[in-house]
């Protein structure tokens, strides 16, 4: 039984994603395309533990891009299986489907990286460190000593 959150990635993912690439795939297809997608956005840095439930609703571009980008992907690995050529005599015949879906994959992956690039650098701003941490406060009294001379450090009475 699927919760409202999956019923609405498989709602939206199915409405952009070319009913040729998905057609007659079970749900259960479509959701896995869901996991890989987050699984793919979890292991950028700095690393996350999204899932289909605590992926942000404000980012659902970004994994509606990969979706469309992993299906295509997978479509790419089944039609170059259906490739051929064949010449004979000067009679040449040849299929190639590969080449085109490349060039949509190219521009599509380019697109989705720099989204989830953004993506995690907009949780740094979030979550990163700053000068208040404790990792730096023991640190700022000897840079100040050091570049100002010792009536700047920190000394307590």
């Amino acid at each position: 039984m699927s919760t409202p959150r999956e019923d609405k990635l498989l709602h939206d993912t199915k409405l952009l994603i070319p009913e040729s690439f998905i057609a007659g795939a079970p749900d259960e297809k479509i959701l896995l395309f869901v996991d890989l997608v987050i699984n793919d956005i979890n292991t950028w840095p700095p690393y996350t533990v999204f899932d289909r439930e605590s992926f942000p609703d404000n980012r659902l571009g970004i994994l509606y891009m990969g979706v469309s980008y992993m299906v295509q992907l997978f479509k790419q690995m089944e039609v170059t299986l259906q490739d051929f050529n064949y010449n004979d005599s000067g009679l040449s015949v040849t299929i190639d489907q590969t080449t085109k879906l490349n060039t949509s994959i190219e521009k599509i992956y380019k697109i989705y990286s720099q989204q989830v690039e953004f993506m995690k650098k907009s949780l740094l701003v979030g979550y990163g460190t700053g000068l208040g941490s404790p990792r730096y406060q023991s640190q700022i009294g000897q840079f100040l000593r050091i570049s100002l001379g010792s009536a700047f450090g920190f000394r307590s009475r």
